[in-house]
């Protein structure tokens, strides 16, 4: 007794070439059997590579942006200020280089400090 059946991935979630090899299956002719499943073994490699490929280069153009927005966030933020001196024709300028990191090292910073005597006081 013989028994043959077919494995499906699910309802409507048959990938293309698992359509072709159970149509190339069914041939008939011996030929085009194994010629199909031949063209479609090649097929599915080569479709394959450029899957891998498109996908590697989807992923490289999301690094670039996720790259572009950690230098928009880290950029640093220049202010020039400029105010009259006592000195006729001669201003006094301050320049202040504002980055985040700063901004949040100084906001932990209380934290951080009282974290560690708690720790020192627990010894």
């Amino acid at each position: 007794m013989k028994y043959e059946f077919e494995k499906t991935f699910g309802p409507g979630v048959d990938p293309w070439y698992a359509k072709m090899e159970r149509w190339a299956n069914k041939q008939p002719n011996q030929f085009v059997k194994f010629f199909s499943l031949g063209f479609i073994a090649w097929l599915k490699r080569v479709w394959f590579d450029l899957k891998v490929e498109h996908t590697m280069r989807d992923v490289d153009v999301q690094v670039d942006k996720l790259h572009e927005h950690w230098d928009e966030q880290e950029k640093s933020k220049v202010v020039i200020k400029q105010e009259p001196s006592e000195v006729e024709g001669l201003d006094n300028f301050s320049i202040e280089a504002q980055y985040a990191a700063f901004y949040k090292a100084a906001k932990d910073h209380d934290e951080v400090i009282e974290y560690l005597n708690n720790q020192k006081d627990e010894e």
